[in-house]
């Protein structure tokens, strides 16, 4: 792979993780509020998919972000 390649690929898989970390929050944050201000209550299902979302959204991002710092061939 050229080194022009490389470089496009590192800074995606960066831009990726960056995004996946910041939509982690915007809906650990945002979700619940909306839920708030509608008047409708945060059951323990409704927290669970949140608590489950985010963790895989922030999982997935941290991870993505990391391989890349790593990887010696970018």
């Amino acid at each position: 792979m050229s080194t022009n390649r490389r470089s496009a690929v590192h800074i995606v898989a960066r831009l990726l993780g960056e995004f996946l970390r910041e939509v982690a929050v915007l809906i650990a944050v945002f979700t619940p509020l909306d839920r708030i201000l509608d008047e409708k209550p945060l059951t323990g299902q409704f927290v669970l998919v949140i608590i489950v979302v985010v963790a895989i959204s922030l999982g997935a991002g941290i991870a993505i972000e990391v391989k890349s710092w790593t990887n010696t061939e970018c």
